[in-house]
């Protein structure tokens, strides 16, 4: 018997890349598995061919993961039960299944979905998850989604795996600065992260600088930036995209993190950016959405976000005005993401398991 993992090309620029370049060589090699990238130019029939049914098989599968939900299908019609999935964006492994060129039919598109594919019609598109030996989650919440729309039961949680945890001894915190990071749309917080950065430096002899780092998703967005950009000015930074290395340095500095998530409502995914915010040691200001309760306890390693910009610039400026306390919450967090999220963590974890 064969070991195999399925996973996005670890050079994309996209979170499943990151996470299943982590896991892999951190978990999945010395178990013998041997990595098999998709692209466009696959062969997968070829594939087909040289992966038995007894092979034990792994699959990376998000919402845009395409091309490897459709070789995990034609592995579960050929017979192949020896198949492990980590599903990124539960409940959901396609949204919408059916898709259109055009931006209203897939609203509607996804408005069926939502309503309608649950037990017991899932078997029109969901029976593949059935003949699974373990379906992993990143978080407790999709573990329970997945358990709710489709009564599968082969369903476990496992945390994310981060690597490379900063030390809070190697960090200077001697000047703060705010950042964000992310794609840019109108839903993605940015112009509530902008107005609380205004509101902390107002009346206040201590100038805090903010950098955002990210693009605009569509033209539609990048005309909203455009129009933030004339509306916040003093004291921000727009640097655009980055690469991995530039982005990295600027992750080690002493750095509060402004990420205002929104709630997908219909998916659970476990913040990536978060996370490897955290693991440089940054403090994060988030909301509360998602799965973010699993990672963040207020106040001790992390903070959430009130939607009120009175009580978020007080809690903001505490914080940078207090190196003692950004420091102890640094330790609290290298404590957290050594026990919880480390190779060593979810080794012991996957060893559990008969993978």
């Amino acid at each position: 018997m064969k070991k195999y993992y399925i996973c996005r090309d670890f050079d994309d620029n996209c979170g499943i890349s990151k996470y299943g370049s982590s896991f892999y060589n951190s978990i999945l090699l010395y178990r013998g598995y041997i990595y098999l990238p998709l692209s466009k130019d696959d062969n997968i029939d070829y594939l087909l061919k040289e992966i038995q049914n007894d092979d034990l098989v792994w699959f990376e599968i998000g919402l845009a993961s395409s091309l490897e939900l459709s070789f995990f299908k034609k592995l579960v019609k050929k017979g192949n039960t020896n198949l492990v999935v980590t599903i990124h964006d539960s409940p959901f492994l396609e949204y919408p299944i059916l898709r259109s060129k055009y931006y209203f039919i897939n609203i509607f598109y996804k408005l069926i979905q939502i309503v309608f594919l649950r037990k017991p019609f899932d078997h029109f598109f969901y029976k593949y998850l059935k003949f699974t030996k373990y379906i992993f989650t990143l978080n407790p919440k999709g573990k329970r989604l997945l358990e709710k729309r489709f009564g599968l039961k082969n369903i476990y949680s496992i945390k994310h795996i981060l690597t490379d945890i900063g030390i809070p001894e190697e960090k200077n915190y001697s000047k703060p600065q705010i950042l964000y990071f992310g794609f840019i749309g109108k839903n993605k917080g940015l112009e509530y992260a902008l107005e609380l950065h205004e509101k902390i430096n107002l009346h206040d002899d201590n100038i805090f600088s903010m950098k955002v780092i990210g693009i605009g998703i569509d033209q539609k967005s990048n005309n909203y930036l455009d129009t933030l950009k004339k509306k916040y000015i003093n004291n921000v930074e727009y640097l655009g995209y980055v690469n991995d290395e530039e982005l990295d340095q600027l992750m080690k500095e002493d750095n509060v993190v402004f990420l205002p998530t929104k709630d997908y409502r219909f998916i659970c995914p476990t913040s990536g950016s978060v996370l490897n915010s955290m693991k440089k040691l940054n403090i994060i200001f988030t909301n509360d959405v998602n799965s973010n309760s699993y990672i963040i306890k207020d106040s001790e390693n992390g903070f959430f976000l009130t939607g009120n910009i009175q009580k978020d610039v007080l809690k903001v400026k505490e914080l940078l005005s207090s190196e003692e306390k950004r420091r102890r919450i640094a330790k609290n967090i290298h404590a957290d993401l050594t026990q919880n999220y480390s190779k060593n963590a979810i080794d012991l974890e996957i060893s559990k398991y008969e993978i």
